[in-house]
């Protein structure tokens, strides 16, 4: 295990994943100032504090969660010759969901430079 984080492709993971964190921690920390600021100023703190401790509490939840889905990788059953995992259809569900999200974003981007949108 510990050969296995300390390797080239551990290592890269790992600042990847560390990059990502930062990222959607800076983003929890503008959304939740920006929500405070509707509270009553006595109750800021408090609200702050929560917000940005079920942040961290729901992010680990949810990278234990998903390091478990990953190990997922017997296949539930086969298709077409093909094993089909519970990991490999959450990965091609998101592949799917990028894609179809691309295809949204040129089109905005279509009928922006045309003057429709």
């Amino acid at each position: 295990m510990m050969n296995e984080i300390f390797s080239l492709t551990g290592l890269i993971s790992l600042i990847t994943l560390s990059v990502l964190e930062v990222i959607l921690g800076i983003d929890n920390i503008i959304f939740i100032g920006l929500a405070v600021n509707k509270l009553p100023r006595k109750d800021h703190k408090r609200a702050r504090i929560f917000g940005l401790s079920m942040a961290m509490i729901i992010r680990i939840i949810m990278l234990i969660f998903i390091g478990y889905l990953a190990h997922l990788s017997k296949p539930l059953f086969v298709l077409g010759g093909w094993g089909i995992s519970f990991r490999g259809m959450i990965l091609a569900g998101g592949g799917i969901f990028f894609f179809f999200k691309n295809l949204e974003g040129n089109q905005k981007q279509n009928l922006q430079a045309r003057g429709r949108f």
